[in-house]
């Protein structure tokens, strides 16, 4: 039995259907996803503005929850790069965690990295005022 395309789009989604993301940590804020944080093991190499598989999942994880920011963290040394996907609203940060730093240095960054995110969540929640 062949089903044409619209009989599918007027089914309901069975939960069996559904596909469900989850990115390695959310930031909820009065029980709704304000931010949203993945973790990798390798920095994709930088090919201009393309996007890699860590982007498109990260784009992925930003539209299931509604949250307009991501942060993506890799280890090594580098500056931390903003990345609009490019006809959306929706922006993905790279930070990148230099491992090879100190313990103290590292906890450091990873300091700066909730304080930014939370200044992040500041600055959203004045800008939809």
């Amino acid at each position: 039995m062949r089903l044409r395309y619209n009989a599918l789009l007027n089914e309901a989604v069975r939960d069996s259907d559904r596909i469900v993301v989850q990115p390695g940590a959310v930031h909820l804020l009065g029980g709704r996803p304000v931010m949203v944080y993945d973790a990798k093991y390798q920095a994709a190499a930088d090919a201009g503005a393309s996007l890699s598989g860590d982007h498109y999942r990260m784009l992925a994880y930003c539209t299931s929850l509604r949250v307009p920011t991501a942060w993506l963290v890799y280890p090594g040394a580098g500056e931390i790069k903003l990345r609009r996907i490019l006809n959306t609203d929706i922006d993905v940060v790279e930070f990148p965690l230099d491992l090879s730093r100190p313990p103290s240095e590292i906890l450091a960054s990873v300091a700066d990295l909730a304080q930014q995110s939370w200044g992040e969540v500041v600055r959203q929640a004045t800008i939809s005022r």
